[in-house]
């Protein structure tokens, strides 16, 4: 599945209106070539070819100014300024596109070498990103350098950087129907085991951050691979709906080479702890900007 951009629906909807105008000018067309061969019906039939091809332009008027927006939010993500945004206004529009609503966020923008400035910016959010945005909350953007009101979210971010950190040293985990228990519970059931391994986050607030988090991100902003188990250890440690282990594994990424994570925490669903076992292969997904944060994806074992 392609990776969600503040393009998305931009692209669709343009796609949308085209599609309806292409519709509308083959429906007309079979009323113009019915209404030119048979005369009892032929000036209702023309006329309704006329009114289908007036009725076509706004379609076509919109949709190609929906993928010339789409268009020109790609270019922003591909050459424009790194920096970050905080939402200091926060309202939904009233509109919705497939459930998703549009919300206009009022934004503090801060660009690296450049001064602070407001902006307001409005787009459709996907429904399971809208968690994610409150007033006072940072988010990454990218800023158009001849325009910097004009700007993209990076969806794919967002919230990624603090989950990244919080399993800076690893946290290999498998996908399930729980996930709600948080680094901080797995660092006490930590605590109670035998084998020194890495502690699950750095930070004393990221502590906080559940599995659950970690694995909507890796699912949405993931690399897909493959690994095998080369290390693995029952801590005999249940924690919410998953069971602990320790395990080192070898990942395989495409177009790149083969490597071995640190022995980390894995969280394992109850449900498919008779899976695990040392020298399974495993699908998975990782981290782009953290290697050793891995998700083995249990459901498709």
């Amino acid at each position: 599945m392609a990776q969600f951009t503040s393009s998305t629906w931009g692209k669709y909807i343009g796609r949308w209106f085209l599609y309806s105008a292409i519709f509308l000018w083959i429906l007309g067309g079979l009323f113009l070539v019915i209404g030119l061969k048979v005369k009892e019906v032929r000036f209702g039939f023309i006329l309704t070819f006329v009114l289908m091809v007036l009725f076509s332009i706004p379609f076509l008027l919109v949709g190609r100014r929906m993928g010339r927006g789409a268009a020109s939010e790609d270019q922003i993500y591909a050459s424009g300024l790194d920096g970050t945004a905080t939402i200091t206004g926060l309202t939904q529009t009233g509109l919705f596109v497939n459930n998703n609503p549009e919300v206009k966020l009022d934004l503090q923008v801060n660009i690296p070498g450049r001064a602070q400035y407001n902006t307001t910016h409005g787009e459709i959010v996907p429904l399971i990103l809208l968690g994610q945005l409150a007033v006072g909350a940072t988010i990454p953007v990218k800023a158009d350098p001849a325009d910097p009101n004009k700007l993209v979210v990076e969806w794919a971010a967002v919230g990624a950087p603090t989950v990244a950190q919080a399993a800076a040293t690893g946290v290999p985990s498998a996908t399930s129907s729980g996930g709600q228990e948080t680094l901080s519970m797995i660092s006490q059931a930590l605590q109670g085991t035998a084998t020194k391994v890495p502690a699950p986050y750095a930070q004393a607030a990221q502590g906080q951050f559940s599995i659950a988090q970690i694995r909507d991100y890796l699912r949405q902003s993931g690399l897909e691979g493959w690994a095998t188990v080369d290390k693995l250890e029952d801590t005999g440690k249940t924690v919410g709906a998953d069971h602990m282990y320790l395990m080192q594994i070898t990942v395989h990424l495409d177009g790149r080479a083969p490597y071995q994570t640190v022995e980390a925490a894995t969280m394992v669903p109850v449900s498919a702890v008779g899976k695990v076992a040392l020298g399974t292969t495993v699908p998975v997904r990782v981290a782009p900007e953290n290697q050793e944060l891995v998700m083995i994806e249990w459901d498709k074992v």
